[in-house]
């Protein structure tokens, strides 16, 4: 009887594909509709700013810290 030759590579992706399957919600087939989580952030960010939101604070003109008055030590 000759045992068979199977890969390290191979044996990971067979368990990792059995440890996400026992995953709730973590498995890697998604539905064909369902877009990836950066898919849904973008288009969350577009509907934000569609809305007149800003994803990113503007700046301030404010004095900064570096021109203040200095303290004599």
């Amino acid at each position: 009887m000759k045992p068979t030759v199977s890969t390290l590579a191979s044996i990971y992706n067979e368990w990792l594909d059995t440890f996400w399957s026992m995953v709730p919600g973590g498995s890697h087939a998604r539905p064909a509709g369902e877009p990836s989580p950066k898919e849904a952030q973008a288009a969350a960010n577009q509907e934000w700013e569609d809305e007149g939101g800003l994803v990113k604070p503007e700046k301030s003109a404010g004095p900064s810290p570096a021109s203040g008055p200095k303290i004599p030590l």
